[in-house]
């Protein structure tokens, strides 16, 4: 039970809360229970669902602060959040026979900016390059 807003009764979660509030409010619980409960590693899996921009980054800097302390596995399509990873894979899947391949592979600071670029536009061009760049130098990862 929860209320996003003051003026509101509490209500069950998937009652209230939009797919950014969701995000934010699973961030928030994993942070709390990663540092009472002492756990080693935490993952979150696509916790920038409906949310972008300004948002993104309030999301991001919360992710990095918690890295400082625990390990963190971010799995997501934001190249705001995925910006500020100390250490960035690209995760590939191929079809082999009847078989689906999973490749993880650890991108070097270029390979990053084009694994950016490539999630800010679609395609890895110029003012895509820019923008990831760009979006690496601000936070300074």
């Amino acid at each position: 039970m929860i209320t996003t807003n003051l003026a509101r009764e509490v209500a069950p979660l998937v009652k209230v809360a939009s797919g950014g509030e969701i995000s934010r409010i699973m961030l928030a619980i994993k942070t709390v229970f990663a540092t009472v409960d002492k756990v080693a590693t935490v993952i979150f899996d696509e916790i920038d669902t409906g949310i972008s921009g300004k948002t993104s980054v309030s999301v991001a800097e919360e992710i990095y602060k918690l890295s400082n302390s625990i390990q963190v596995f971010a799995i997501t399509h934001q190249p705001i959040i995925a910006s500020y990873a100390k250490t960035s894979y690209w995760i590939s899947k191929a079809q082999v026979e009847n078989n689906t391949i999973v490749k993880a592979t650890k991108l070097n600071q270029e390979e990053k900016i084009k694994a950016l670029a490539q999630m800010s536009s679609g395609v890895i061009d110029e003012k895509s390059i820019a923008f990831a760049r760009e979006l690496v130098l601000n936070n300074k990862n």
